[in-house]
């Protein structure tokens, strides 16, 4: 068989498939009729004429079959009703297709392609804390953890195209995307911001907190106890340049007996009431009363803290220093706050 029979074979197999896809509305069977030995039909006329043969229009050859045969007209095919997310599908292959175009585009989508395993374990964590807030279970506690576990399993799953069989999970997975994405770096901040003033309280207070910190932790009241063990009341403390030592911070030195501090423990703090007026804030210990829990404490039931101990070793009998011939200093008591200033003025109540 020569090159030009080779070639006229494939155009007379071409028409007659295009003449059959137009006829494809009709049933199988007559569509067979139709178009049975078609193509021998065409290459026995090709042949008549020397190999010469104009093939024509397909779709008005197979319209003349259908009107020989007593069939209708075609109908127009309506192509089927594109859905929201065949128009995101495209927008987002053509997206791909424009960054890819060029080098820098190309190796971040890879990059990111495997970054994929990553982007799936944040999805969970994103899932559990938002869990965590909306049930109130304790991070990594007895009941969080596993739910975090799970979360994280679901989120891989979906991420593998996995567990979402119908139409109603895929956009819930859809959703949960989004969200995660709106609500990442909101929770990451949130989180790091936990872990820098847990890393701050933890390693040394701030120079800027107020008041009396050791190793991290808040000192709120100071006790006392003399050579033999026993402890004392009405103990004035001063640091190194005469200053009142207090464990709530200089701002509160000569304020009115009636303010108070919050120590923990359901208890306030207030001055010493016999020294300064009553303002006697580096007077040790202090006493204390139970807090109301968004009132004002009753400072007239304030009583004596309970010391930590009843009594402690006693320390070894030690010479007294004799005594310099500098003169010491007199401490003048603070100055007082007038009670009748504007209480904008005044220190507020912690």
């Amino acid at each position: 068989m020569s090159d030009t029979a080779t070639l006229l074979d494939a155009e007379v197999a071409a028409f007659a498939a295009a003449i059959r896809t137009y006829l494809d509305d009709l049933p199988a069977e007559d569509v067979d009729d139709l178009t049975g030995g078609l193509e021998a039909d065409l290459l026995e006329q090709a042949s008549d004429q020397d190999g010469a043969l104009t093939l024509g229009d397909p779709e008005l050859y197979a319209a003349e079959l259908r009107a020989s045969a007593g069939f209708s007209e075609r109908r127009a095919l309506v192509p089927p009703k594109r859905r929201w997310r065949d128009h995101a599908a495209d927008a987002r292959e053509e997206f791909v297709r424009r960054v890819r175009a060029t080098p820098v585009g190309a190796w971040l989508i890879d990059f990111f392609v495997a970054l994929r395993p990553v982007w799936w374990l944040l999805r969970g964590w994103a899932i559990y804390q938002a869990a965590t807030f909306f049930f109130g279970s304790r991070p990594l506690s007895t009941a969080g953890l596993p739910l975090l576990l799970a979360a994280v399993v679901v989120s891989v799953q979906w991420g593998r195209g996995k567990w979402v069989p119908t139409p109603w999970l895929r956009m819930v997975r859809t959703l949960v995307s989004i969200i995660s994405i709106i609500a990442l770096p909101f929770m990451l901040a949130v989180v790091f911001n936990d872990v820098r003033v847990h890393y701050s309280a933890s390693s040394s207070p701030s120079p800027d907190l107020d008041g009396l910190w050791i190793d991290g932790n808040r000192v709120g009241n100071i006790f006392a106890y003399d050579a033999n063990g026993d402890p004392l009341t009405g103990v004035q403390l001063f640091d190194q340049a005469g200053d009142p030592l207090t464990t709530v911070g200089s701002a509160y030195v000569g304020q009115n007996y009636d303010q108070t501090y919050y120590s923990g423990n359901s208890l306030s703090t207030v001055p010493f009431a016999g020294a300064y007026g009553g303002r006697g804030w580096n007077v040790f210990p202090l006493q204390v009363v139970k807090d109301p829990h968004g009132g004002e404490p009753n400072v007239e039931k304030a009583k004596a803290a309970a010391a930590p101990f009843a009594k402690v070793p006693p320390l070894p009998e030690t010479r007294t220093p004799a005594p310099t011939s500098e003169p010491t200093p007199t401490l003048a008591p603070p100055t007082v706050t007038d009670s009748t200033q504007p209480a904008a003025e005044q220190q507020p109540t912690q």
